[in-house]
């Protein structure tokens, strides 16, 4: 088993139920014949909520690992709150190769070309900037159709990058893809996991259902505003900006 050098910053309070996702989705690839996942605890570090005021709308409440008394701001407050923080690395993932390409991510355009969702493959490497706006475009075969799905791979020799249509992949590779397509499904889910848990904080309450296609169109539009902001970025900053995920949430919640 791999592992995957990202490491995720996960609430000590989501990782009970992290692990008992994980144990789903392992039955889950199990049943698909791939390789099944796991984490591993590295470290740890303290954060402190603060509570900042927006110009535009109610205050927003973030952690950070800077206690907020240490560099008082006109705008941010401490609440009081402390909680640990883990450092886990995601167990299993590793690069996923069939006929000398590695695959590197899935595009799913069903929010439009503008709104491309990026599912990197596991242990893959970065995406080109290129990808996020090229639309659902097929290199193998050209033809411009409505397309919910494309594929990233590269060339493991020359490097080179090309973006295929789900149904020209295998065609374009020669030979089937159901697995690999099974194990990149998988791998996605988990990074997915590992990331919801890494970002998902509503001041403790139990999250509310939501469509996710609302969500994604107004974290698209803040993104096209005001640029992107993680909140582990967030965390580190002074500035008192909220991540971008905080805003989206606040817009979709608040309405």
């Amino acid at each position: 088993m791999t592992q995957n050098a990202r490491l995720y910053n996960i609430p000590e309070d989501h990782i009970a139920e992290m692990t008992a996702k994980f144990a789903k989705l392992n039955k889950r690839a199990v049943k698909l014949g791939v390789e099944q996942f796991s984490f591993e605890v590295v470290g740890e570090h303290k954060e402190f909520q603060i509570e900042t005021e927006c110009f535009d709308g109610p205050a927003v409440r973030t952690w950070t690992q800077v206690p907020a008394d240490a560099k008082p701001e006109a705008y941010s407050r401490a609440t009081g709150r402390v909680r640990l923080v883990k450092h886990v690395r995601l167990l299993g993932a590793q690069q996923i190769k069939l006929a000398g390409y590695v695959f590197v991510a899935v595009l799913d355009h069903d929010l439009g070309e503008e709104n491309t969702v990026i599912r990197p493959a596991p242990d893959a490497g970065d995406l080109p900037v290129k990808f996020r706006t090229s639309g659902a475009v097929c290199e193998h075969c050209n033809h411009d159709r409505r397309r919910k799905q494309t594929y990233v791979v590269r060339h493991e020799e020359t490097g080179a990058y090309t973006q295929v249509g789900s149904t020209c992949i295998a065609d374009f590779l020669g030979q089937s893809v159901d697995a690999v397509i099974a194990a990149i499904e998988m791998g996605s889910l988990f990074g997915r996991l590992m990331g919801d848990g890494e970002e998902w904080d509503c001041g403790g309450r139990g999250p509310s259902a939501y469509d996710l296609t609302d969500f994604l169109a107004h974290t698209a539009m803040i993104m096209r505003t005001q640029g992107w902001l993680s909140r582990t970025e967030a965390r580190k900053s002074q500035s008192g900006r909220a991540a971008t995920a905080d805003i989206a949430w606040l817009v979709l919640t608040e309405r």
